[in-house]
């Protein structure tokens, strides 16, 4: 299931599986409102924006209403692509640039996403991206991740790295940055399967679940939402942002795969 707002991908399950991807039964769906789970686009800033914190969090890609650009099959496979450009309203925002976005959505046996942003502008252009990815565990207690040992990590906003020396294990809350990652394995143990997740154009991994305590001051997660679900994201934040010269384009891509 995807949505023209955000160009939101909000649900995934392969053939005679479960679904992969996790999306809060207390989404709002409604206009000017993030969807809580599935696959946001996190664009043109990850987070607080630092010029100006009462700009919308994560960015305005996953607000704004996106346009069908085409759809086809190849093979097994069915590519949705939707697109978005500068608006009077984004160009008057604390990041006023002229873009264009592509969004490339492949889903079959596997989920790829892709994100393609041209700078249009006359100046240079520089942004973050992150591919928001949520995905469904049986319980995060249960959980562990693979593909991070020996890399090195920010906790939180930590200003010094630690290193990873093991596979993680889920513990509630959770939050953080893997410069030198480019995805990783989910060991959903309760449901019996690995969740392969490999990106390209990203130059780093985060990991995040809310936690009990945190979850509890969200409006869209239940009271034991944050149990059944782990963030493992992928794109460019903090020292690894993009910029692009006139006519440039870069694109970050996300591909999901179920064992």
């Amino acid at each position: 299931m995807i949505f023209l707002h955000g160009a939101h991908v909000a649900s995934w399950t392969p053939a005679g599986g479960n679904p992969i991807l996790w999306l809060s039964d207390a989404s709002s769906f409604r206009d000017g409102a993030p969807i809580r789970g599935g696959v946001p686009i996190c664009f043109p800033w990850f987070g607080l924006n630092a010029r100006d914190p009462s700009a919308p969090r994560h960015g305005f890609a996953r607000l704004s209403s996106w346009t069908l650009l085409g759809a086809g099959e190849s093979g097994d496979s069915v590519s949705v692509t939707l697109g978005l450009t500068d608006s009077e309203r984004s160009r008057a925002s604390v990041w006023p640039y002229r873009f264009e976005a592509r969004y490339t959505v492949s889903i079959g046996a596997e989920l790829s996403v892709t994100l393609e942003v041209t700078n249009t502008d006359t100046v240079e252009v520089t942004f973050e991206d992150v591919l928001h990815s949520y995905f469904a565990v049986a319980d995060i207690a249960t959980t562990r991740i693979r593909g991070l040992e020996g890399l090195p990590f920010f906790e939180n906003d930590a200003p010094r790295a630690t290193e990873e020396i093991r596979p993680m294990n889920g513990r509630g809350e959770i939050s953080r940055r893997y410069p030198d990652a480019r995805g990783g394995i989910i060991e959903d143990l309760g449901n019996a399967r690995e969740i392969h997740v490999n990106a390209s154009g990203a130059r780093g991994t985060v990991v995040w679940n809310p936690g009990a305590a945190i979850a509890a001051t969200m409006e869209d997660f239940t009271s034991d939402g944050w149990k059944g679900m782990l963030c493992l994201e992928n794109g460019n934040i903090a020292d690894a942002t993009i910029s692009l010269q006139p006519g440039q384009s870069h694109r970050t891509r996300v591909t999901i795969t179920v064992t």
